[in-house]
């Protein structure tokens, strides 16, 4: 029997240059909410991490709010795992029936319509579960559920293959980083968090339900290594953390929930490294970062900052290597309402790249965001040149490439490591120039025998430094 092989690759820890051609820049998609006007903004991200405005595709417009507009009022965004397509979800009022749009990206990062549908309930959220499917929420049709789609740009057309009760106020979900299951909340009377395996066909079991008490679960977040799942807490003034099983099932962490010290938590992500929580509030509009033990999951609150502005004018938190973005939906401090981008330093602290820019759209809210091949963005004046790494492809099935960058000649040391940490492989390499260089590896470990599925850790060093990715070794087909 064939496996069908639908997982999205994993993202390397560190940064990847192509070894041929310049590569395009990271690219920061934002929807923009307008209650009279919908539409979705791109930004290059520029070397110095600072952004610039490339391209604006209106989805929808009105003159009044007493007229119907599918298409206003984009909430949320999701970029499928190639790049090429992002779908928007709108919360425009317009009940039972709302829409998805879908946009085609291109690879300087404009925009283009690709199809608008009208689906049954409210999509407060989106997430691609690979390049074909998506999962969205059925807000507010009581039960809410969360439905799989099908999304074929040649018809275009767009087919339910799935929808799962969820329970009565479903508004976020989250694909795990390496398994098959999704996860969605539950902040109405019945608070819990679920996670759901999907089935190679697509369809959702469910394996496990989470309660939160008395704490509303609102934003959902995985760590990059999809051992750890965080919620913000909203008027309920905490974060909850779960550890997340071999399987996707979770259990709370020892400690959770985490009281904030910010007013209302929203927003979650974890930054690249999984070394800091970022935390968006909506009371207090500000951005926190919190450390994240690395065993336990536990929380310690830095005591950085950056306050946005006035009560409920933060619209969303993303972070891409060094980088963090936050969107400011408000005029009412600045005169702007955009998107600002942040060096995230390694003591968890903000440094600003140039002041805010606008999304030429009206509240900006939700954030996707397409990283480049390559580091793009400085490192800093003095930083040393750093020792680059990838895996392709990723995820492997059968033999592959581990590529690495050397800023300087030397010697090299590979190891693939397993997910318990231990070392499986060991790849000889003889001194070599600076510059890229690539070694095979056949998915055996050292006596020749082919290692199971799951995820690995590729390290390379060299000249006192140190270069890791993840790859999600597949089960050859059957």
């Amino acid at each position: 029997m064939r496996r069908i092989l639908w997982l999205a690759a994993l993202a390397c820890l560190t940064s990847v240059t192509p070894a041929l051609a310049q590569p395009d820049p990271s690219i920061v998609f934002v929807a923009n909410n307008g209650n009279l006007e919908g539409s979705v903004s791109a930004l290059r991200v520029n070397p110095d991490g600072t952004l610039t405005l490339i391209d604006r595709l209106v989805t929808g417009s009105r003159p009044s709010m007493n007229d119907p507009c599918p298409g206003c009022n984009a909430y949320e965004i999701s970029l499928s795992p190639d790049g090429r397509t992002l779908v928007t979800g709108h919360a425009a009022s317009n009940d039972p029936m709302e829409q998805l749009t879908f946009l085609a990206v291109a690879d300087d990062g404009t925009l283009e319509e690709l199809a608008a549908f009208s689906i049954l309930g409210t999509p407060m959220d989106v997430v691609w579960i690979d390049d074909a499917y998506l999962a969205v929420t059925r807000t507010e049709t009581s039960p809410d559920q969360v439905v799989v789609y099908r999304f074929d740009p040649s018809g275009p057309t767009l087919t339910e293959v799935e929808a799962a009760d969820t329970g009565s106020f479903t508004t976020y979900l989250a694909l795990h980083p390496a398994l098959p299951v999704l996860y969605a909340q539950n902040s109405g009377t019945g608070r819990s968090v679920s996670a759901f395996a999907i089935a190679p066909d697509r369809t959702l079991s469910l394996i496990d339900t989470e309660s939160t008490g008395s704490y509303y679960a609102l934003e959902l977040t995985l760590s990059h290594d999809g051992t750890k799942l965080y919620s913000a807490g909203g008027i309920t003034e905490v974060v909850l953390g779960y550890q997340v099983a071999p399987d996707g099932s979770l259990t709370p962490m020892a400690g959770s929930p985490f009281p904030e010290s910010g007013d209302s938590p929203s927003n979650v992500f974890c930054s690249s490294d999984d070394r800091y929580l970022l935390v968006g509030h909506g009371t207090d509009a500000t951005l926190r970062s919190a450390a994240i033990d690395p065993v336990t999951g536990g929380l310690t609150y830095t005591g950085f900052l950056f306050d946005v502005g006035l009560q409920g004018t933060l619209g969303d938190v993303a972070a891409v290597d060094s980088l963090v973005f936050v969107t400011d939906n408000s005029t009412a401090v600045d005169g702007i309402m955009g998107i600002y981008s942040f060096r995230l330093n390694p003591n968890g602290s903000f440094t600003p790249n140039g002041g805010i820019v606008s999304t030429g759209g009206i509240t900006p809210r939700s954030i996707a965001v397409r990283r480049s091949d390559a580091s793009d963005v400085a490192e800093g004046p003095g930083a040393p040149a750093r020792l680059r790494a990838a895996v392709c492809p990723n995820p492997l099935l059968g033999a592959g490439w581990i590529r690495y960058e050397l800023p300087q000649a030397g010697a090299v040391t590979i190891e693939i490591a397993d997910a318990a940490g231990r070392v499986v492989r060991h790849l000889r390499r003889p001194p070599q120039p600076a510059g890229w260089h690539r070694a095979a590896w056949d998915g055996a470990d050292d006596a020749g025998a082919v290692l199971p599925a799951g995820v690995y850790l590729a390290r390379v060093r060299a000249a006192e430094r140190q270069a890791t990715c993840k790859v999600l070794l597949l089960a050859p087909q059957r």
